[in-house]
């Protein structure tokens, strides 16, 4: 990370030194901030502008060496001087003449960076330039410093305004990162550093550097993102270390304290009450009122990093026991002290089995299952026994850490048939999401049947397993009967929801989100994830029904959300956002939002959405025209299916048929899209099932069978669109298809519509329109887009249109027979007739004239 950064963020400051240059009014302007801020690069932005636009630039930089000494600021300004001891009168009339010489006619801009340490004489020189208004100043302070008299005087004397300058924004420190990384940056990496530099940056510069040089920092997937702890490295450590300055023993007692635990209240930080004052008055902590509890925090969360990494292993032991021996002292009462106090005690030595497994259930509901496994670890090696053997394998197959689950379920649980029921949702969940053994799986779980939570679980492992119907016969009686706990209840609907949209009840799904909510609020402390559930489970129901805007508006606040604190289904909610993209037309939208979840599912992929995410980028893929990164996509989609998953088959199949379309191939496009179709009614995935059609009518299917009834309007609009024989009708449903939000298929059918008019007025109009809708699709271009742009290719017929496709590719007569099984004959003959109907001689006119409309 060398090189100077680019400013970011501070548009609306620049044009007001602009505007205070080239006015009447002003003759300066400070920027006032804290350190790390912005402040110079601001300025030498300003100066670089200024410079190129004729002006006369010169610096001069206030340091704390210099400070005692006159003019010593401004004393390579100076030219040299005949005087043994020239008086400090001279000194300045020397000044004044040289800065008026060195400004002539074009006029001086002078910038003071770190003003607020000038000496007295170069304070009352800058004073003197800006009041005389031979020259405009701009002057860097900081914030909380003391600064000379005549420097306070540019803004106290109405010389000029001060302005205030802001740490840079969330939006604005997303988009810094990826300028200067040169990529797309995870939505979760540019929160966290942001949080962690709170928008400062020369923190951030530093942290991104420390970042990249230790391969914290690093493209995996073509996103930016962080992985693991943070590290300061020693640069920015030192920054740090400077800025806390000099503490005394019981000073350093309380931050390295907060260090370990804040938030804390002031009773843990024991000693004299003004050591915390002295610490809060020079801005290393703050104490605030949280209601009526006294809260106390360290002033950023880097002096926290930085204070850690400085901390040996005795002294964090020592200081855990202390604060663990103070927790106890005051009681525990509230709710997370529990976590609080295990989590201390095992880290300031060891702690009580009870202590331990009671803090790793806390751990797990607050859906930290690293802290959860070192705490229930720990509870097994104290002698917990068989709770903390399932609470350790539960932690293990939260992080995707299913071998190492099945080894402790292996060894420390009884044969699953004698196991209690949540060990056997535990083990059940193991063996199908981690090793693919359905049946085993089916085994151990429908032994407790009996038990609601299990079958219920059982329900969820059916419906991922695409046997939505045999779920729902699990799910529905517990949903039915009023007998059950609210943990079984709340189970059965995550697993009835999505079962519901697959089997075309998506009105009923939605309807019962709502409930399920609820219920996934009351039973968070023991089943944190189940809210997530049952939002993605509406998720799918919206988008089934074609309600792209309900969809979004439920799943953006998640996709926000995680960028704060990650969860079990972190990498869903990109996913969700991509297909709500995609399906609005917006395919490069769609793929960075694609790279997103595959990032992050790569890392931690529990009920294994990462084939979805590289399906969904395959489709935005070829939308693009980008043939051989969708094949890629596609392929990889299918070799990162888990055995058991079977419930995305339909979305794989579909990804290799825009795979197919994209490589010209659209006979291989129509079949794989039709074997989507039967796999989906195959399962009774009606709306799939409809989907699927719909994309074979995409590529030129003839005759498309109509899709059994589902709820929602989007399967009528398909089945409508597939009957449409005429212009009008046509018409009627791109506009439809528009006023849904899926504004490529609006495109698409508007350009069908304008082949069936028989009119030319009518046929414009469509056109027209179908250009309209495609300016909004980022690029996207499919075989009926092209009609438009190319009338004269719709001369052609299909298997003429994928004939041409295949020679734009590069492929030979032979290849292409051998491709779609017919002799080379006819592939010579087709091409004749393609020639004489576009009015060119040759294979190279013709790759050029579709590559022209692609």
């Amino acid at each position: 990370m060398t090189g100077r950064w680019p400013l970011v963020g501070r548009d609306g400051e620049i044009a007001a030194l602009h505007d205070a240059l080239s006015g009447l009014a002003a003759r300066a302007v400070v920027l006032a901030g804290p350190a790390g801020v912005g402040k110079t690069r601001l300025a030498e932005e300003f100066a670089e502008q200024a410079g190129a636009s004729g002006r006369v630039t010169c610096w001069v930089t206030g340091t704390k060496a210099m400070a005692s000494m006159a003019f010593g600021a401004i004393a390579h300004l100076l030219p040299a001087s005949g005087a043994e001891a020239p008086s400090s009168v001279q000194v300045m009339r020397t000044a004044v003449d040289e800065l008026a010489r060195r400004a002539g006619s074009a006029g001086l801009v002078l910038c003071v960076d770190d003003a607020h340490l000038l000496d007295a004489s170069s304070a009352a020189l800058v004073h003197t330039v800006a009041r005389n208004g031979f020259g405009f100043v701009v002057a860097t302070v900081r914030t909380g410093e003391p600064a000379p008299d005549p420097v306070v005087a540019l803004w106290k004397d109405g010389l000029g305004p001060r302005v205030d300058l802001p740490s840079l924004s969330r939006s604005q420190t997303a988009r810094l990162l990826t300028e200067v990384l040169g990529g797309q940056v995870d939505t979760a990496t540019g929160y966290r550093l942001w949080r962690s530099t709170r928008g400062n940056a020369l923190y951030l510069r530093e942290l991104v550097s420390a970042g990249v040089e230790q391969g914290l920092l690093g493209v995996r997937g073509g996103v930016w993102s962080w992985t693991g702890a943070l590290a300061c490295g020693e640069r920015l450590g030192e920054l740090i270390r400077q800025r806390v300055g000099e503490v005394d023993r019981e000073q350093r007692d309380v931050l390295e304290l907060l260090a370990l635990a804040e938030p804390v209240g002031p009773a843990f930080l024991g000693g004299d009450p003004a050591v915390l004052e002295t610490l809060e008055r020079r801005g290393l902590v703050t104490v605030t009122m949280e209601g009526r509890r006294c809260v106390v925090r360290l002033a950023h969360p880097l002096y926290g990093e930085t204070l850690r990494a400085g901390m040996g292993t005795v002294r964090r032991r020592t200081l855990h026991t202390r604060l663990a021996d103070t927790l106890a002292a005051c009681g525990a009462r509230r709710h997370d002290d529990v976590l609080r106090l295990a989590k201390w005690r095992l880290d300031g030595g060891g702690a009580a089995p009870g202590a331990l497994l009671a803090g790793a259930r806390q751990a797990r509901a607050l859906s930290d299952h690293g802290l959860a496994e070192r705490l229930a670890a720990a509870a097994l090696t104290a002698g917990a026994g068989r709770e903390a053997a399932i609470q350790l394998a539960d932690a293990l197959f939260w992080q995707d850490k299913f071998a190492e689950a099945g080894r402790v379920l292996d060894e420390l649980v009884p044969e699953a048939g004698h196991a209690g029921g949540w060990e056997a949702i535990v083990t059940g969940s193991c063996l199908f999401w981690g090793l693919g053994e359905v049946d085993r799986a089916d085994k151990v779980l429908s032994a407790h049947r009996g038990s609601a939570q299990v079958a219920a679980h059982w329900a969820s492992l059916l419906m991922f397993n695409g046997r939505a119907a045999e779920a729902l016969a699990l799910a529905e009686p517990i949903l039915a009967s009023a007998d059950h706990d609210d943990v079984a209840r709340a189970r059965a609907l995550v697993a009835a929801i999505p079962a519901w949209a697959l089997l075309g009840r998506a009105d009923t799904a939605v309807a019962a989100a709502g409930e399920g909510l609820a219920m996934a609020a009351q039973v968070a402390d023991d089943e944190p994830v189940f809210r997530g559930y049952v939002v993605a489970g509406q998720a799918t129901a919206y988008w089934l029904l074609g309600d792209l805007d309900a969809m979004e508006d439920l799943v953006r606040p998640a996709y926000e959300d995680v960028a704060r604190r990650p969860d079990e289904l972190d990498g869903l909610w990109a996913l969700q956002l991509a297909r709500v993209t995609l399906a609005r037309g917006k395919p490069r939208s769609a793929l960075r939002l694609c790279q997103e979840a595959a990032t992050r599912l790569r890392r931690h992929d529990v009920v294994n959405q990462l084939p979805s995410s590289l399906a969904t980028a395959a489709m935005a893929h070829a939308l693009l025209g980008e043939a051989e990164k969708a094949t890629r996509a596609a392929s990889a989609g299918q070799q990162t299916l888990r055995p058991a998953v079977r419930v995305v088959d339909t979305e794989l199949l579909l990804a290799r048929a825009w795979a197919a379309a994209a490589r010209g191939e659209r006979t291989s496009a129509r079949r794989l899209a039709m074997t989507a179709a039967d796999h989906a009614a195959g399962l009774g995935h009606r709306p799939s099932q409809a989907w699927a059609l719909h994309e074979a009518l995409r590529f030129g299917q003839p005759d498309v069978p109509t899709a059994p009834p589902a709820d929602g309007p989007l399967v009528k609009l398909y089945a409508d669109h597939a009957a449409a024989a005429d212009g009008p009708s046509l018409d009627s449903c791109a506009e439809r298809f528009a006023a849904a939000g899926f504004l490529l298929l609006a495109a698409e059918t508007a350009a069908e519509a304008a082949l069936a008019h028989e009119h030319d007025r009518a046929a414009r109009e469509s056109r027209r329109k179908a250009r309209v809708w495609a300016s909004h699709c980022e690029g996207a271009s499919t075989a009926l887009l092209r009609t438009v742009a190319t009338p004269q290719v719709t001369a052609i017929s299909e298997r003429e249109r994928e004939i041409a496709e295949l020679v734009a590719r590069g492929l030979s007569n032979r290849q292409i027979a051998d491709l779609l099984v017919i002799s080379v004959r006819t592939v010579g003959n087709h091409l004749h007739h393609i020639y004489t109907k576009l009015g060119i001689d040759n294979r190279t006119e013709l790759a050029a004239l579709l590559r022209a409309v692609r």
